[in-house]
């Protein structure tokens, strides 16, 4: 086989095996072994990596059935005018070991008026199991300034 026929072929096996990890199957499988037929040491390794593709996906997608955990989470109350930091403390743990996204949705939140508000946390891992947490923030209101305490401390200057 020459050299120009290996690299078209390589190249195509690559594209076959990246392709199985998302729709393998067996007709796929052998299709492609089909479609690549000529050189049996080749045909034999490509049926390989296609092979080890397919059970790859599989594994991946019958493994993991397990929502990502979102933890840290408490409850808000905060005064009129202040700020929050809705990331603060809060964390993704995963069965996969991988870093997992946080979302946060706190669009429903009006630090500016007194109320009971929810934000919304939300966190998707690779295998498509998700967990929204939904926490109440409470604004209150803000301690009164009594006219008397900034008379006296002027008094004072």
């Amino acid at each position: 086989m020459n050299r120009q026929k290996r690299i078209i072929t390589g190249f195509v096996a690559f594209l076959l095996s990246i392709m199985m990890l998302c729709v393998a199957t067996d007709e796929t499988v052998v299709w492609a072994a089909d479609a690549l037929e000529g050189n049996d040491e080749i045909d034999k390794q490509i049926e390989y990596m296609l092979l080890s593709a397919k059970q790859v996906r599989e594994k991946v997608l019958e493994a993991d059935t397990t929502a990502p955990e979102i933890l840290g989470l408490s409850e808000f109350v905060v005064k009129v005018g202040e700020t929050l930091s809705y990331k603060r403390g809060v964390s993704v743990q995963d069965n996969s070991g991988v870093d997992i996204p946080l979302v946060i949705d706190n669009s429903q939140v009006d630090l500016s008026k007194l109320g009971t508000y929810v934000v919304i946390y939300s966190a998707t891992d690779l295998s498509g199991n998700t967990a929204t947490v939904e926490v109440p923030v409470t604004v209150i209101e803000s301690d009164p300034i009594d006219p008397q305490v900034v008379y006296d401390l002027a008094d004072k200057l």
